[in-house]
């Protein structure tokens, strides 16, 4: 998958900077009010938004890069593999903004879903390393918000305990970037 990221590199300078918008919007302005929502109904919630929160403290609110291809939703239940090829799917949300949000997303899913092997979940974290590291904080922690209020709208809040502390962890590795 992580070759996938590289290849994303200045591909989104035609399509604006939509994604790293809407992270910097969800941290910053708390558009469409995911903190009260993660808060009331999310397992932990509290804890998830504090962890948020403290992100975008150690962050400045200026905006995020723009010009790289931002799948939106990349995560391994987006790809189909057909030999060596890895294909993504689900790629109606396509635009731009900075890569650090598919990599964040990737990251996030597959720790709080447990689908990653830990050399996978080591993979993602050696990626993350070479990119902006305010960004991909910006990212994660936005990705952590809608990805608590997915799993409330789509009714999967009884394997949610099971994620939060893994969920939560992640969190706590990007505070200070």
């Amino acid at each position: 998958m992580v070759e996938v990221f590289d290849s994303q590199a200045g591909l989104g300078d035609l399509a604006g900077s939509g994604w790293s918008d809407w992270a910097r919007g969800v941290v910053f302005e708390d558009w469409h009010r995911l903190r009260a929502k993660v808060s009331d109904s999310f397992p932990r919630g509290r804890e998830v938004v504090a962890a948020v929160d403290a992100i975008a403290a150690s962050c400045p609110p200026e905006p995020l890069g723009g010009a790289d291809l931002v799948h939106g939703n990349f995560n391994i239940t987006n790809t189909v593999l057909a030999g060596d090829h890895l294909w993504m799917i689900d790629v109606e949300a396509v635009g731009g903004g900075t890569r650090a949000y598919d990599v964040a997303e990737a990251l996030i899913v597959s720790t709080a879903r447990h689908t990653a092997t830990e050399a996978g979940r080591q993979t993602l974290w050696s990626y993350a390393d070479t990119i902006d590291e305010r960004a991909f904080a910006v990212c994660a922690a936005s990705i952590a918000l809608s990805f608590a209020d997915a799993v409330i709208r789509h009714g999967q809040l009884p394997e949610a305990p099971d994620m939060v502390p893994d969920l939560l962890e992640l969190l706590a590795k990007l505070r200070g970037h």
